[in-house]
């Protein structure tokens, strides 16, 4: 066994000509800004003249009076995972730390519909979604699904519209069904559809806090506030809890097969029977969870059929009785690989130094990833198989577009030809871009609004040659040529005013801003998106 591992590492590095410069050559830290927050990968943050961790609903109303008393404005970041500025404000800054608690849930207040669901649970919303997790275990509950990561918190995930992949699955915002947020003014709103889970003849105008403490509140069952406010980047007031439904417990059974991008596309392969709407294999358990990794370099010739890729399905399961160890265990050696390259080099840093002195090396690197990270099975709770493992180990950041499902074959074509271009102008791809797969959801700026979605994510190691270049061309080109909306939290700023949101959205938009305009009235969430956008409130 001992054999096989160290015949696999050499396979994987020396084979790539890696493993022997790592060793020879001297240790690298690349340049990290020092600013009083960072995001998680220290690569870009903000510099606010207060930070202040709340650490109740009463302390984050007083908070949010304080700023507006004294003309000033104030954001609540989330676990810093977005790399983008959505987040940012350089008056006060909020941090979710303190806000991580599990709530009662007021079952008294509710309709008599959902009062007995024990679906429902509330949190506050700075717990991590890890959290999450692990409450939902012990009550045979779970997400009915999640992103690749679980660091995050659910107001950051919610706020951005963070999604896993299954078209019949909305992002993570369409799981909340009832929000608390903290408006201009000081205004403590409970925020529903329309058609929400509480009776407004059962609410009496306040929030328990204790047996002694109560914080007055409204209470808003509008669907154009809640869509407007569910997905708002932090700009229409602070999130403290929210109100989630779950499902009952599932296993997954994760297969991943390489493949080719013509095995994909043919007539009767996985993508286009998805594009087309028809089933997605012949088995009667269809996989209702799946992704696609890709090489964006061809190795063989210049016919786009051949590159290679990586298909992901996940077939939900009963809970099996024994596993085997292969069950157990992801990936054929490529979890182990990811992680012992991730120590190795410095989660990343050393790699990125070879790179940049060998690019050529690149392309039969990813190609040698996506080929050890094939599996026959690997079962286990849902959100130990939705969380990706060992790639989140490495120091990478990147963009994330969100395409009309019947634009993505063209759209990752076109992604073969912009990869030849920025290689010639030495700017590579260091990680496979991946396709991620989302039902359409109602709220405004959710990148999937009103569109059944196939986003293209391209994760890159922090330190590579003309990362930023390369990232910033494929937004641009996305965007021009297909109309693709870029994630919130995973892009560069690309768009910098409103009417380009406008083009990307519509009517959906308008809606948008007239509720962001109303629970920013006194200009108190103003931040860098905000200005950005051209949209912040004048504070005179």
């Amino acid at each position: 066994m001992v054999q096989k591992r160290r015949s696999f590492i050499r396979r994987l590095l020396v084979g790539t000509g890696v493993m022997a410069t790592l060793i020879l050559e001297s240790c690298w830290t690349p340049f990290k800004i020092k600013l009083n927050w960072s995001n998680a990968l220290n690569i870009g943050g903000v510099d606010p003249k207060k930070i202040i961790s709340p650490n109740s609903l009463k302390e984050l109303v007083e908070t949010i009076l304080t700023a507006e008393s004294n003309q000033s404005s104030l954001k609540m970041v989330g676990a810093g995972h977005s790399f983008s500025d959505v987040a940012f404000c350089r008056k006060t800054l909020l941090l979710p730390e303190n806000l991580n608690k599990e709530l009662i849930l007021d079952r008294t207040i509710l309709k008599d519909a959902h009062n007995e669901n024990s679906r429902l649970i509330q949190v506050e919303a700075g717990m991590s979604i890890e959290k999450i997790n692990q409450i939902l275990d012990r009550e045979e509950l779970a997400l009915q699904n999640m992103g690749g990561y679980d660091a995050q918190t659910i107001s950051g995930a919610i706020m951005t519209s963070t999604h896993g992949s299954g078209v019949l699955f909305g992002p993570i915002n369409d799981q909340i069904r009832s929000m608390t947020v903290v408006a201009s003014n000081g205004r403590v709103l409970i925020v529903e559809p329309t058609n929400g889970i509480t009776d407004p003849g059962r609410f009496n105008g306040f929030i328990k806090i204790s047996d002694q403490e109560q914080v007055p509140a409204t209470l808003i069952q509008d669907d154009k506030y809640f869509n407007g406010i569910v997905v708002s980047m932090g700009s229409s007031g602070v999130l403290y809890s929210v109100v989630l439904e779950a499902v009952p417990s599932f296993w997954l059974d994760e297969i991943r097969t390489v493949t080719t991008w013509g095995a994909l596309i043919a007539p009767g392969g996985f993508l286009r029977r998805l594009v087309d709407g028809e089933r997605i294999g012949e088995q009667a358990n269809q996989p209702k969870y799946y992704e696609i990794y890709f090489n964006p370099y061809n190795l063989k010739n210049a016919d786009p059929k051949d590159h290679t890729c990586l298909l992901t399905e996940r077939y939900v399961i009963e809970k099996p009785e024994v596993l085997s160890r292969k069950e157990r265990k992801r990936g054929n050696q490529g979890n182990k690989m990811l992680k012992f390259l991730s120590r190795l080099t410095k989660e990343g840093e050393d790699l990125v130094r070879f790179f940049n002195k060998h690019p050529k090396k690149i392309p039969s690197f990813i190609e040698t990833s996506l080929k050890e990270l094939r599996d026959d099975s690997y079962k286990n709770i849902s959100h130990q198989v939705f969380h990706i493992g060992a790639p989140n180990d490495m120091r990478a950041y990147g963009i994330e577009m969100s395409f009309k499902l019947e634009n993505i074959i063209e759209a990752v074509e076109t992604c073969f030809e912009h990869a030849k271009k920025c290689q010639a102008r030495g700017w590579l791809h260091s990680a496979p871009p991946s396709l991620r797969f989302v039902n359409q959801s109602k709220a405004f700026l959710s990148m999937t609004n009103n569109q059944v979605s196939a986003f293209m994510e391209m994760g890159i190691l922090v330190g590579s040659n003309g990362s930023d270049q390369l990232l910033k061309s494929y937004e641009r080109l996305f965007i021009e040529k297909y109309g693709a909306r870029p994630h919130w939290g995973l892009d560069l700023d690309i768009l910098s005013n409103i009417d380009q949101v406008k083009a990307l959205y519509g009517s959906s938009c308008e809606d948008w801003l007239e509720v962001y305009r109303d629970m920013n009235s006194t200009g108190v969430f103003n931040g860098q998106f905000t200005d950005r956008m051209g949209i912040s409130v004048s504070r005179s």
